[in-house]
């Protein structure tokens, strides 16, 4: 597998910290640096797109919500006329 070399700009004490973090994993900071890049890419991966709705969430917030909808559907519409005299 093919790996280009990237140049990645961080503030100083970011790098101080990842070569703290490295030192204490016996790791290097590269290698930090693509796993939480890997991380980051998984977890974007895994994740519910924002356009579908948890289903089953929607269901159970709608047979709680059932009887208030209801209610105030019947409230919004205006009053059958009175009976004339």
């Amino acid at each position: 597998m093919d790996h280009p070399e990237v140049i990645l700009r961080v503030p100083a004490a970011m790098l101080d910290a990842l070569r703290q973090i490295a030192g204490a994993e016996d790791v290097t900071v590269g290698h930090l640096v693509r796993a939480a890049i890997t991380r980051d890419l998984e977890r974007r991966r895994s994740a519910k797109t924002p356009i579908r709705a948890d289903e089953q969430l929607v269901a159970g917030l709608r047979s709680l919500l059932a009887q208030d909808f209801a209610d105030a559907h019947r409230a919004g519409r205006p009053s059958p006329p009175a009976a004339s005299a």
